[in-house]
């Protein structure tokens, strides 16, 4: 993950993972086809760490109390700040007749997915009106 992460996938040879890994390329060829399969295993690793790490943090109780106690730089460190730095390495499409605040945009996806999050953990089926049958 590192080589891919400092030489993107093209400028990663199999020779740079075999040396790095200290494997072999016939120890590599065992489990995966080539480079873009196994940066493709170690994204979606990466991923699902990300994710579950985030949804715990979403549906914490204990960030909600020690959040707010906590030193200045971590309180820096939040959902939306996380969501806004991914939204602003999106391609730039030409400006739209209104500029919508990042900031915005990515508080809007934290509280809708926070409390889908809540709904879910208290049994609320999404997919139904709340208090319908």
């Amino acid at each position: 993950m590192k080589l891919f992460s400092e030489q993107g996938l093209a400028g990663t040879s199999i020779s740079d993972i075999v040396r790095e890994s200290g494997d072999t390329n016939p120890a590599l060829y065992k489990h995966f086809a080539g480079k873009e399969e196994l940066a493709l295993h170690l994204f979606e690793t990466c991923h699902r760490r990300l994710w579950a790490k985030c949804h715990a943090a979403i549906l914490s109780d204990s960030a909600r109390v020690l959040g707010p106690k906590a030193a200045p730089a971590v309180r820096r460190q939040t959902m939306i700040g996380l969501a806004r730095s991914l939204m602003s390495l999106a391609p730039r499409r030409p400006r739209a007749r209104s500029a919508v605040h990042l900031d915005v945009v990515a508080a809007s996806l934290q509280g809708t997915l926070a409390v889908l999050a809540r709904m879910l953990q208290v049994g609320v089926d999404p997919g139904r009106p709340c208090g319908g049958d």
